[in-house]
């Protein structure tokens, strides 16, 4: 009988696949390790479970559930639960950081055509900014994510009013760190502003197709490399 792994990170917020979809267990960062799956989707794609375990326990956790996982025996293993401090070893595996599904998909380009808020499965995505009216997308909180989430952004509509990307302000406070390349559209004429420290790019009025932003996170801070038309990005 196949075993059935549990992970519990809050009310209404869980996940449970079988040992045999386990992809791998590995330690990524401090106080991280991460249980990957097949997705239960199918499609190829992989499901992504991140543990908040105690600092320095980290490979010793990675053994221990890779244990448990590979043991004979069959029925429910819980290996974590935030909310009732249970499972595998709750003094070291002290919650369930985050539950990403279906990350790995094909469609890594993506329409935006109002306000959303990004997540950790959207990493490794391009969004086409489509609306002439512009709209604010706010970036996954830090706390979500883990170093090397990325995405790009490119105008496919330019604007008659701002396209703005900010941080989660309800979680993070100026982790946006920007570079930009301002462009003339005649000649070669350039200026590269720098802003460290600010809550949103915006992208004014007057873009035009093409124009491109990258934001990439390294587990602590977001990281902006801008290419626009002359003077329609403001650092903020």
């Amino acid at each position: 009988m196949n075993k059935l792994l549990v992970f519990i990170k809050e009310k209404n917020n869980s996940y449970a696949n079988l040992a045999s979809n386990v992809l791998g267990v590995y330690s990524n960062a401090s106080a991280k390790v991460v249980v990957k799956f097949k997705a239960q989707d199918g499609g190829g794609l992989t499901d992504v479970v991140t543990l908040t375990t105690t600092a320095g326990k980290e490979n010793e956790m990675v053994e221990k559930i890779a244990i448990n996982i590979t043991s004979s025996r069959a029925g429910k293993l819980v290996i974590a639960d935030s909310l009732g401090q249970t499972g595998l070893e709750p003094s070291n595996i002290t919650d369930v950081y985050s539950i990403s599904l279906n990350e790995g998909s094909t469609k890594i380009t993506e329409d935006l055509t109002a306000a959303s808020s990004l997540t950790a499965a959207d990493s490794g995505k391009v969004f086409m900014l489509s609306l002439a009216a512009g709209f604010t997308t706010t970036l996954p909180a830090s706390t979500a994510i883990t170093a090397g989430w990325n995405c790009k952004f490119i105008v496919k509509t330019a604007n008659s009013a701002s396209y703005f990307i900010t941080e989660d302000t309800s979680v993070d406070t100026d982790i946006l760190h920007s570079n930009a390349v301002v462009r003339t559209l005649t000649g070669n004429a350039q200026t590269m502003p720098h802003a460290a420290g600010h809550t949103l790019i915006e992208l004014r009025t007057g873009t035009v197709k093409g124009d491109s932003c990258t934001v990439f996170f390294d587990g602590t801070n977001f990281y902006v490399d801008a290419s626009l038309k002359s003077t329609t990005i403001a650092l903020g």
